[in-house]
């Protein structure tokens, strides 16, 4: 489909226009990460803004809400990733998303023209002194969409570390989010997480202590391809397999991470 608009020879915004970006779902890792592209777009002289109230105040980027876009005309797109994209991999998640951007919106830009200089989601941080962090900040849920980014194991990693006097809190458990999450995370000496809204969330608070239980329903270098998280994985020749359902291989990616495994590599960075 044509846009309803033109743009002029190396024009990157209609006149007098910006481009109000959202995505199509309410996942909580989805509308925190556009906050990225809305960034980096910005860097390249593409005028756009985050469409996304629910929570426009746990990022720091361009904003509908901003004054520079009022009397503007707002363009809007809907992020989205290509499927082909998620089983061989050409771009990472977000150059996925930035190459499907310029396309849609006949914008003469390559992508490799376009340097994604964040490292992490930039997030607004708020100080709560009553927090103190502990050893092992955790989360021990993925989101809706698959079981299989779940890990079976966390209450025998749990146990493993009372035994070992190595202190952490289950984020997920307890229900901890936004900013009280992110003191957590950013005071604690690990963050061991999963493949997740929340791990996207904690990414700038992560550098040498974040750990992702990998599994095999998303490649890791595509999703995670710009923060500093390291990986704890078993590799499967099924993986990606962006499944839901139907596993037929009882989720050995995730079943065969023992969580002695787990707990000799996170308690080698407590040293």
């Amino acid at each position: 489909m044509k846009a309803a608009y033109s743009l002029a020879d190396n024009e990157t915004t209609p006149h007098n226009s910006f481009y109000k970006i959202s995505w199509g779902g309410e996942g909580f890792g989805d509308q925190i990460t556009a906050s990225v592209v809305v960034q980096t777009l910005n860097d390249h002289g593409i005028q756009c803004a985050l469409n996304s109230p629910s929570i426009a105040h746990l990022v720091k980027c361009p904003k509908i809400t901003d004054r520079r876009f009022a009397g503007l005309t707002p363009i809007p797109h809907r992020l989205n990733r290509t499927m082909e994209n998620l089983y061989n991999p050409k771009y990472n998640f977000y150059t996925d998303l930035i190459h499907h951007f310029l396309k849609n919106k006949n914008i003469n830009l390559k992508i490799q023209d376009i340097n994604i200089t964040l490292d992490h989601v930039p997030v607004t941080y708020k100080e709560i002194p009553s927090i103190n962090g502990v050893d092992v900040a955790m989360v021990t849920k993925s989101g809706w969409w698959t079981p299989y980014r779940d890990w079976p194991y966390f209450n025998e990693l749990k146990a493993l570390l009372k035994k070992k006097g190595v202190s952490y809190i289950d984020l997920s458990e307890k229900k901890i989010k936004s900013f009280e999450f992110l003191n957590y995370v950013k005071k604690s000496k690990i963050y061991l997480g999963l493949e997740t809204g929340a791990s996207h969330y904690a990414s700038a608070f992560i550098k040498n202590k974040g750990f992702i239980i990998q599994s095999g329903f998303c490649d890791f270098n595509y999703w995670a391809a710009i923060y500093n998280y390291k990986k704890i994985e078993y590799p499967v020749s099924c993986s990606p397999c962006m499944r839901r359902s139907g596993c037929e291989h009882e989720h050995k990616c995730m079943t065969e991470i023992s969580p002695d495994l787990v707990l000799k590599t996170i308690t080698k960075h407590l040293c």
